[in-house]
């Protein structure tokens, strides 16, 4: 399952990080970060693998898309 840019908006909030925050820790720039997740072009395969990785490393489990949608869950603790 390939992160979306909603799901990433989503985890980003869930899990109170700064765009500019997600975008270090993933290693990317924070224009790239905006740039997808606005869908406004598409990013490397890796990028948002990168992107996926930190976010899970953070506690999000992304839900595959169903007919209601892409999905996270955010596990606290």
């Amino acid at each position: 399952m390939q992160l979306t840019p909603v799901q990433c908006r989503m985890a980003r909030a869930g899990v109170s990080l700064s765009r500019a925050k997600l975008a270090d820790l993933a290693g990317v720039s924070a224009a790239t970060l905006a740039d997808f997740e606005g869908g406004k072009r598409e990013s490397y395969d890796r990028t948002v693998r990168d992107i996926q990785s930190v976010l899970e490393g953070l506690g999000v489990t992304f839900l595959v898309s169903n007919e209601d949608g892409p999905g996270v869950r955010v596990n606290e603790g």
